[in-house]
Parts: C-alpha cells; sequence; structure tokens
C-alpha cells in the first residue's frame, strides 16, 4: 500500500512535470507548480496566452506520453509488479479527466480563442478584430 501510495505521488509529479516540459517549449519560460490542497490537485501553470493547438497538445502532452511509456513497460515487466504499475495507468488516464474535458471544451472554441491557465484556473480570450 505504501509503495503504490509512493508510485501514485511519483506520477502525479511527473505528470505536471510534462505539462511544465511543454509550456517551457511553447514560450521559453519556466511554468509554475504547486499543490492546490483545498483542491486535492497539483498544478502546473503559465501567465502565457496560448494558442488553441499549443494549448490541447500542452494539456494532452502528459497522458499521451505516460500511456505509451506505462503501456511499454507493462508489456515487458515481471508478472509480480503488472497489477501495481497496471493502477499507475489506470490513474494515469483517469486523473487526466480534467484535461480530457478542458481538450474538448477547447476543441468546440474558435481556432483563434486563446487560452490562460494559471494552474487552478482557466480563462478563455478571443482576439478583437
Amino acid at each position: 500500500v505504501i509503495a503504490m501510495a509512493v508510485g501514485l505521488l511519483v506520477y502525479v509529479v511527473l505528470h505536471e512535470a510534462v505539462h511544465g516540459i511543454f509550456i517551457k517549449l511553447f514560450t521559453g519560460d519556466a511554468p509554475s507548480f504547486g499543490f492546490d490542497l483545498s483542491k486535492g490537485m497539483a498544478y502546473a501553470g503559465s501567465t502565457w496566452l496560448f494558442r488553441k493547438w499549443p494549448y490541447i497538445i500542452i494539456a494532452l502532452s502528459p497522458v499521451v506520453i505516460w500511456g505509451v511509456i506505462l503501456g511499454m513497460w507493462l508489456a515487458d515487466i515481471p508478472a509480480q509488479y503488472y497489477w501495481y504499475l497496471y493502477a499507475i495507468q489506470i490513474f494515469n488516464i483517469t486523473g487526466a479527466a480534467g484535461d480530457f474535458f478542458v481538450t474538448i471544451r477547447v476543441l468546440s472554441m474558435p481556432n483563434d480563442i486563446l487560452a490562460k491557465d494559471n494552474g487552478t484556473a482557466m480563462e478563455f480570450y478571443r482576439p478583437i478584430n
């Protein structure tokens, strides 16, 4: 149980690190990281405004990258560790529910939308023509 709790905590940190890596790739600036205990969440955020597709890439990158990595590990892991790692993969997918929700919402928005995500709140803007 303790090993599983530690594994899930490490996964959360790695998940947010991947968000942060992609924020850094798109902006050149370091993201902010933190834990909001009142909401029970860890986060990576930025003060930048992101165009639609970079924002979607930032949102989905952890679940895709860790899904592939965990899937490859699951294919070649000793049987006694399989369910432990499988639980982390389930957490990877279910823990990304917010990322999936935001992606679906942003996909329905106009292409010129700008997204700002400080980690605990999102704001969306549309340029005035």
